[in-house]
C-alpha cells in the first residue's frame, strides 16, 4: 500500500512484509519459518504474528510492530540442546540489528523468554522466544 505524504511517495510495511523479511534475516542462521510449519526438523525458529501493531505511531508517520520469533532446538541430546538454544539465543540479535532492508527501520531484540520444552510430532524440543520491537 503507498501513501502521499507531503509530495513523497513511502512504502507502508504489512504484517506480511516484515514476517517475510525477518524470516529472510534469519535465514543463513537457522532454517526459519514465517508460517507454522507442519513437520519441522529442528533446530528452527517460526516468525509469529505480532502480539502489538501500532500504527502511525511515530512522527514520521511509522507503525511500531512488536513481534516473537519463537526457535526451537531438538532435545535427542539434551547437554547439546540446551547449548544450542543458548548459542541461537546471544546471536540472534546481532544478526537481526545488523540487518539492513526497506522493510523496516529499526529493529530492536527487546528480550528473550518463555524458555519450555516443548513436543513436536513424536520429538522433543526445547524452545524460547526473542521478543522483538520494530520500527516500520
Amino acid at each position: 500500500c503507498d501513501v502521499v505524504r507531503t509530495g513523497e511517495l513511502r512504502m507502508i510495511s504489512t504484517v506480511r512484509d516484515v514476517r517475510v523479511e525477518l524470516a529472510a534475516a534469519l535465514a543463513a542462521t537457522l532454517t526459519t519459518y514465517d508460517f507454522l510449519p507442519a513437520a519441522p526438523i529442528p533446530p528452527f525458529a517460526v516468525v509469529m504474528w505480532p502480539t502489538d501493531v501500532e500504527f502511525s505511531r511515530t512522527l514520521g508517520g511509522h507503525s511500531t510492530f512488536t513481534i516473537p520469533v519463537s526457535v526451537f532446538v531438538s532435545l535427542s541430546d539434551i547437554k547439546y540442546g540446551q547449548e544450542q538454544l543458548d548459542t541461537y539465543i546471544s546471536g540472534i540479535p546481532a544478526v537481526l540489528e545488523a540487518h539492513t532492508t526497506a522493510v523496516w527501520r529499526n529493529i530492536i531484540v527487546e528480550s528473550a523468554n518463555n524458555f519450555r520444552p516443548e513436543t513436536l510430532g513424536e520429538m522433543s524440543c526445547l524452545a524460547a522466544d526473542l521478543n522483538l520491537t520494530l520500527i516500520a
